[in-house]
């Protein structure tokens, strides 16, 4: 009988020295999980967040190709080989340069020709064919863009640029410029395309 209630007081002894170290230990996992819970949850925000930019960048740069071809193909229609001033060959087009000049980046110092949609006053087809695309890329939602037509006797240049700022603002300095295939320097946050077509 003693024995028994000897083997009964060391295993409640032992039972009571268990259940006072198992509340710690629960604690300690606690701490552990909720830490791990909280890192691995601002990493999928991150990636969120990354992801949601590239999309962005991904969505403007297939906006500006498609702008940019738009206005070639306009460039086709009015070809005009008779060199008459209202057509491409015949310097309608030349130097055309399209701005929003409400939204311009802050060390883009470019001069627009246009900078608003009421500077495109007439009814000839080049001033018609410029006023399409401004509203067109300014319809797109492309940030602090920049858009010009250039000419080399047969052969057309035509730019879009936007401000990726949102992707590269952290990757650049702000004052960084890199050079535009217009032949000038733009703000390095800047993205650019860029076609080359002969009529």
């Amino acid at each position: 009988m003693n024995a028994d209630r000897t083997r009964g007081t060391i295993r409640l002894s032992r039972f009571a020295r268990g259940s006072h170290r198992s509340p710690g230990f629960t604690m300690v996992e606690i701490l552990v999980t909720t830490a791990v819970t909280v890192v691995a949850f601002i990493g999928l925000v991150t990636v969120q967040v990354l992801t949601l930019r590239a999309a962005d960048s991904v969505r403007y740069r297939s906006q500006a190709t498609g702008l940019a071809y738009d206005i070639v193909d306009q460039l086709r229609l009015n070809r005009g080989a008779d060199g008459s001033a209202n057509t491409a060959l015949g310097g309608g087009y030349d130097d055309a340069t399209l701005c929003n000049g409400s939204a311009r980046h802050s060390a883009d110092s470019r001069n627009c020709q246009y900078d608003a949609l009421a500077d495109l006053t007439g009814t000839q087809a080049v001033t018609l064919d410029l006023k399409g695309w401004w509203m067109a890329i300014d319809g797109a939602g492309l940030p602090n863009w920049y858009a010009m037509i250039q000419r080399e006797g047969r052969l057309f240049r035509i730019a879009v640029q936007w401000d990726d700022d949102r992707t590269e603002g952290n990757l650049v300095d702000p004052g960084e410029t890199r050079a535009s295939c217009l032949g000038h320097q733009m703000p390095a946050s800047m993205q650019e395309v860029c076609v080359r077509t002969q009529l």
